[in-house]
């Protein structure tokens, strides 16, 4: 027999989900459910998925995985985990999924790291609505998209970097951003 606190977690799951996508599809939302109760408000500070502009990428915390359908509903076709966690295990068929973990304390070798810059490089020259996720969506997530789109424009990393950053919340690890301009 369930107990209060199982009931109560089972609807906080529930409701954090439903609230990921409710951020996702409508990042202003985010703004209005600063203000309402505790369980929306502890909600309202994880990220809601983002788009980057000027290209296919969007950029997201692991969490809306959880919702694969709602992933494709935004048009996104193709997902690039770069977070240590593993992925729910059904997809759509449509929708494909890579997984390249990654860590932020600029410990990864050289292989993982250019694996991921160069399928989301390969997915940008495609025009392929991608979503690149990692924990929170605030770190490895925009390093790599930064580093892929710095290959495909053959622009310098910082700069594309500083102009994501300027348009969306992000904590880059200098560790993983060094060892990423290593390998472009």
């Amino acid at each position: 027999m369930p107990t209060a606190a199982t009931i109560a977690d089972s609807a906080y799951s529930l409701v954090t989900k439903d609230l990921m996508l409710i951020l996702a599809r409508r990042p202003a939302a985010a703004d209005c459910l600063k203000f309402a109760s505790g369980v929306i408000t502890v909600m309202s500070r994880s990220p809601p998925i983002r788009k980057i502009a000027d290209s296919p990428l969007w950029i997201g915390p692991s969490v809306v995985l959880n919702d694969p359908r709602g992933v494709c509903e935004l048009g996104i076709a193709a997902v690039v985990c770069v977070a240590p966690e593993l992925l729910p295990q059904q997809w759509p068929r449509d929708l494909t999924v890579v997984r390249t973990p990654l860590s932020d304390d600029g410990e990864n070798a050289p292989d993982p790291l250019r694996r991921a810059v160069e399928i989301v490089s390969g997915l940008i020259a495609d025009s392929v609505p991608t979503l690149v996720v990692c924990s929170m969506g605030y770190s490895r997530s925009i390093a790599v998209a930064a580093a892929a789109i710095a290959a495909c424009e053959d622009a310098e990393p910082d700069d594309i970097l500083r102009r994501i950053a300027v348009t969306m919340p992000a904590d880059i690890s200098p560790a993983l951003w060094e060892s990423l301009n290593r390998i472009l």
